[in-house]
């Protein structure tokens, strides 16, 4: 499943990030933490279905848009 669909409260094991390698969408995501293997904890979604979600990644909060959350291939824990 993507991280766009996650539920808050939910604990979720990054499996693969669905991007090229070279582009700013993959080395921003790299830089955030956002790495195969490692958990990531959804605090809040948006009301609105366009909004972005709140996530905690290695105790620092992390915001990200729907399109980009829907990059990575997350399986719950």
């Amino acid at each position: 499943m993507g991280l766009h669909e996650a539920k808050a409260h939910q604990t979720y094991k990054i499996n693969r990030i669905l991007t090229v390698e070279d582009n700013a969408i993959s080395i921003r995501m790299r830089q955030l933490g956002f790495i195969e293997g490692e958990t990531v904890v959804c605090r809040a979604v948006s009301h609105l279905n366009f909004g972005p979600l709140l996530f905690i990644l290695r105790d620092v909060s992390v915001a990200l848009t729907r399109q980009e959350a829907a990059l990575i291939e997350v399986e719950a824990l």
